[in-house]
């Protein structure tokens, strides 16, 4: 067990999902693309440089025999594992093959929109990221869903969480399923406040456990989740005088915020390594019921036609409905297109009308 981490791969989440946005309209007919094909597409749009240089001239910069240390490769590879996590790409035929996901489409027109939903799609795949999932290999093996715990320990301790705080707190838990891990974690986190030394003392323990070297290191796997609240409004950052012996920069929860860790706190969080027991039937009726939900909930409008079959999906869906004992099924993490099994999302493909 170790780290989750979450690569250093954007500060600025408008900009994250731009990218994005131009390799789906780029590459959206290529099966299986490769970092190569993607960096080829940022370079022609700009998006990307190595050693001050844009365009070819970065190309050229940028190569390596050795392609760990090709500074373009890399830059594709860090947004790689973060737009898996999200559920926007998905493993192709090889290790370094991707495809897009049926997010693909949902986001790219969202963006050339520029509306509301864009924001409600940013939301939904974050708040779902979770590991393990078949989308993306977690080194650390953490069994965890990062962001409902950023929120709902931001809520808890007076409004406020640090960056080293959601490392300590959040990145170096191990199973958020453990019973009492929260309440835990919650007095773990309020014991270190007042005297900063403490936490530089307990930042230098997973350092050590973790075969880490640099503090900066840790510091940037808290990039995209910080650039995340501050995208969806959830926190704002300022300066902070009262919670440690010194000044820190904090995270202050606003009143969306505020609103959304009361909303995620009483949903059911359901993991799909749980749901292996359950014929496939079930495990494909439940994945389809999730995604019209999920649609929905985003900001779709599903057409009435839809309605008798969703119940059915619903019926069907029972045996894990009633395990969980849900009584609202539009109050429930999980996200079929990030989570489920491939095989999974297979046999639901048959099932919908």
């Amino acid at each position: 067990m170790g780290v989750f981490r979450f690569s250093n791969a954007v500060s600025d989440i408008r900009k994250f999902i731009q990218t994005y946005t131009v390799l789906y309209s780029e590459l959206k007919k290529t099966k299986n693309f490769t970092h190569d094909d993607a960096t080829d597409t940022l370079i022609k749009h700009g998006l990307v440089s190595s050693s001050g240089a844009i365009g070819e001239e970065a190309k050229k910069r940028s190569r390596r025999p050795d392609r760990s240390r090709d500074s373009l490769y890399n830059q594709h590879k860090m947004y790689s594992e973060v737009y898996r996590m999200l559920g926007w790409y998905k493993p192709g035929a090889k290790r370094i093959n991707f495809n897009f996901t049926e997010f693909g489409e949902y986001i790219f027109d969202a963006f050339e929109a520029s509306n509301s939903i864009l924001v409600n799609h940013f939301e939904f795949s974050a708040i779902h990221i979770v590991a393990p999932n078949p989308l993306v290999e977690v080194k650390g093996r953490n069994i965890l869903r990062p962001f409902p715990l950023i929120l709902k320990l931001m809520n808890d301790m007076d409004g406020v969480i640090t960056r080293d705080e959601i490392i300590l707190g959040v990145l170096n838990c191990q199973n958020d399923r453990v019973n009492g891990i929260y309440e835990q974690t919650l007095g773990y986190l309020r014991s270190l406040r007042g005297a900063y030394a403490r936490v530089k003392s307990e930042i230098k323990r997973v350092k050590r456990e973790n075969g880490i070297n640099s503090d900066a290191t840790l510091q940037n796997y808290t990039r995209f989740p910080l650039a995340s609240l501050r995208f969806l409004s959830w926190a704002e950052n300022k300066l902070n005088r009262d919670i440690y012996d010194r000044s820190i920069v904090a995270y202050h929860i606003t009143d969306k915020g505020k609103e959304k860790a009361r909303e995620y706190r009483v949903y059911a969080d359901i993991r799909n390594e749980e749901l292996q027991s359950f014929p496939k039937e079930i495990k494909a009726s439940y994945a389809l019921l999730m995604n019209y939900i999920n649609f929905e909930k985003i900001g779709y409008k599903i057409p009435e036609a839809a309605t008798s079959f969703i119940e059915e999906l619903t019926e069907k869906s029972k045996p894990i409905l009633n395990k969980y004992r849900i009584k609202d099924k539009r109050k429930i993490l999980y996200s079929a297109i990030q989570e489920s099994q491939p095989s999974e999302l297979k046999e639901a493909d048959k099932l919908d009308k």
